[in-house]
């Protein structure tokens, strides 16, 4: 009698064990499934109203700049509207390399959460596991390498950097390719994602503003200096034609 009431314990002990297992999983997937949705909103913003708006008015500003600037302005006056063209660039392209830094964290918050759920749920049998293999390929972060089941990671040097190669272990392929495959998909090609050529792209759209302003203030005070030397030369000839005159009637 006492044996069964023990045993009949320790099964109610599982299925409750069991059913809170279950419990947090289902929570966990919930809160996963949630931070996920909004991790997409952040990505679709990111794109949409940063990348998209910003890039459409760096454009527009650029195209109405290079009307003005040719022919060259020929004097300061003409040199204003590019130079305020130039200097909106500069404060739009400053706007921009900011709104990337903001979205990117977001981004970064949503990503670090999801891999301390997808963590919690793999300790707890769930395989989401080789979901986070992007992230040593393609992330900035590879210094901590989540613990992966579907491949291995193995350590290496690419252009000053240590990258991870990730080998699959069921199909036994290997992404990134080594560096002495000269493809599109060898090491030194893979990795650091679109937010570093997004980056990039809105620094060089600031430098080019600043050669705008550049090339317009040089070309408003040139052009003023040369035709001014151009008067003052007329007018030397002018006076030393008269004298000339007079010389040979003398």
């Amino acid at each position: 009698m006492t044996e069964a009431k023990e045993i009949s314990e320790e099964a109610t002990q599982e299925k409750t064990v069991r059913a809170n297992h279950e419990d947090e999983v289902k929570n966990l997937m919930d809160s996963y499934g949630k931070t996920l949705d909004i991790w997409k909103v952040h990505n679709d913003n990111y794109f949409k109203r940063v990348q998209i708006f910003m890039g459409l008015l760096q454009v527009g500003l650029f195209l109405a700049a290079l009307k003005l600037l040719f022919p060259l302005p020929k004097s300061f006056t003409e040199a204003l509207i590019p130079v305020f063209l130039g200097i909106m660039g500069i404060l739009s392209a400053s706007m921009w390399i900011g709104l990337n830094k903001k979205q990117n964290q977001y981004l970064e918050f949503c990503r670090r959460t999801l891999r301390n759920l997808e963590s919690r749920l793999g300790s707890l049998g769930v395989p989401l596991e080789y979901f986070t293999g992007e992230s040593l390929v393609f992330g900035r972060h590879r210094e901590c390498p989540p613990t992966l089941y579907s491949a291995a990671t193995e350590t290496v040097e690419a252009g000053g950097d240590k990258r991870h190669l990730l080998r699959f272990l069921w199909s036994e392929e290997s992404y990134p390719e080594s560096d002495e495959y000269k493809g599109l998909h060898s090491i030194a090609k893979v990795g650091g994602g679109m937010v570093s050529y997004e980056k990039r792209l809105a620094q060089i759209a600031r430098w080019v503003w600043v050669f705008v302003i550049a090339l317009a203030l040089i070309a408003g005070y040139i052009q003023p200096k040369s035709e001014r030397d151009d008067v003052r030369s007329d007018k030397v000839g002018m006076e030393v034609q008269p004298n000339l005159a007079l010389s040979a009637d003398s």
